[in-house]
């Protein structure tokens, strides 16, 4: 069985994602990794004993327009891709030029991870979402990472037979590459946010929360970690103490560091698909408070690797942060509980082989 896997993404979870997964199905079939030559865990992929063809993809978002017209590129690939003649092609985060592959190889059968099936709230990348939707109509099988993600694929014309519910991993290599839970000792209990700074991530329902939080506990620290626009927040900081803001991308030797140095994960969100950062906080032996949205109620099991508290509202997910920080015997066995969720339940060796049988049945249909 030959295996095209095809991203290319340049950061974040995308390029570790497809890492993890294309690293095992390696050891089930012959498959041959088309990745950008700027990703930012380059030296990873050739270290993996992964057979690469890697191009030139973009620097930024202007070269990312200009990219479409790169004709000699897509030849390029086209030629890789015949010449390798894949009996699946699996791409497991979503790109923009999935499109463009697509029209030159189009008796491939594919199967498409669907990471975030719509938009959320304050995202405007109508024209990516379009992308998107025209590249799960034309997969022969579509993953998804949680049962709500599968209904919004369903919504939009797929069967659900042909939709293969597969959870998200964690990423122990954060761990391998940065800073070790034992060189971190924690003082003040600490709330830890971590991800991108988004309108449906609902950070402003932790910021009204935290005083209700403080009240209780007055040692208590909010850490606020990820990239994105700030402003919309700023009116609820002017009155607040202890919360230390990390505004800007943080590299993968950095990510272990600041949950290290957390108690708890919270995930305060208005909409969600599912979260790759609470497969992380599990690994990281941390509970997790998050909303009752999407995927998220799938991720946490509620007493026992975390809490679900109703979304938007500051007083319940106050409550929440309070029950779990104030009772250190809880908080310790909801770490261990949410650690042994991930590392048994979703081991990246029992993920992939639930995607190489997503393949096998994309090939039988096109037969």
């Amino acid at each position: 069985m030959k295996i095209a896997l095809i991203y290319f993404g340049r950061r974040g979870g995308g390029p570790l994602y497809s890492l993890e997964i294309g690293k095992r199905l390696s050891q089930k079939a012959e498959v041959l990794a088309f990745i950008s030559k700027e990703i930012t865990n380059f030296k990873n992929w050739q270290e993996s004993g992964l057979h690469l063809f890697a191009v030139s993809t973009y620097k930024n978002i202007g070269c990312f327009f200009f990219s479409f017209l790169n004709l000699p590129k897509f030849l390029a690939l086209k030629r890789r891709l015949k010449k390798f003649s894949p009996d699946v092609i699996y791409y497991p985060f979503f790109h923009p030029w999935f499109l463009i592959i697509n029209l030159f190889s189009q008796k491939i059968p594919k199967v498409f991870t669907v990471h975030d099936p719509f938009l959320h709230k304050g995202e405007k990348n109508f024209i990516l979402q379009k992308i998107q939707d025209a590249v799960i109509k034309k997969a022969a099988r579509v993953i998804v990472l949680s049962r709500a993600s599968q209904e919004a694929v369903f919504k939009k014309g797929v069967p659900t037979d042909k939709i293969d519910i597969i959870p998200h991993g964690p990423f122990d290599y954060y761990q391998k590459v940065g800073e070790t839970l034992s060189h971190t000792v924690k003082k003040e209990p600490t709330i830890l946010f971590f991800g991108r700074i988004l309108e449906y991530k609902g950070l402003e329902v932790l910021l009204r929360a935290f005083p209700l939080i403080k009240k209780q506990l007055p040692e208590t620290k909010l850490l606020i970690v990820g990239e994105g626009d700030f402003r919309r927040y700023c009116r609820f900081l002017s009155h607040l103490r202890d919360v230390e803001i990390v505004n800007r991308w943080i590299n993968d030797e950095e990510v272990s560091h600041y949950f290290s140095r957390a108690d708890l994960l919270v995930c305060p969100y208005l909409d969600a698909s599912q979260s790759g950062v609470i497969p992380l906080a599990y690994f990281h032996h941390l509970p997790v408070v998050a909303s009752r949205v999407g995927g998220l109620e799938e991720q946490v099991v509620h007493g026992l690797t975390g809490l679900l508290v109703k979304p938007g509202e500051p007083a319940k997910l106050a409550g929440a942060c309070l029950e779990i920080l104030k009772d250190n015997r809880r908080k310790e066995q909801m770490g261990e509980n949410g650690y042994l969720k991930a590392v048994e339940e979703w081991n990246w060796q029992s993920l992939s082989d639930k995607v190489m049988e997503s393949l096998k049945k994309a090939i039988n249909q096109s037969e």
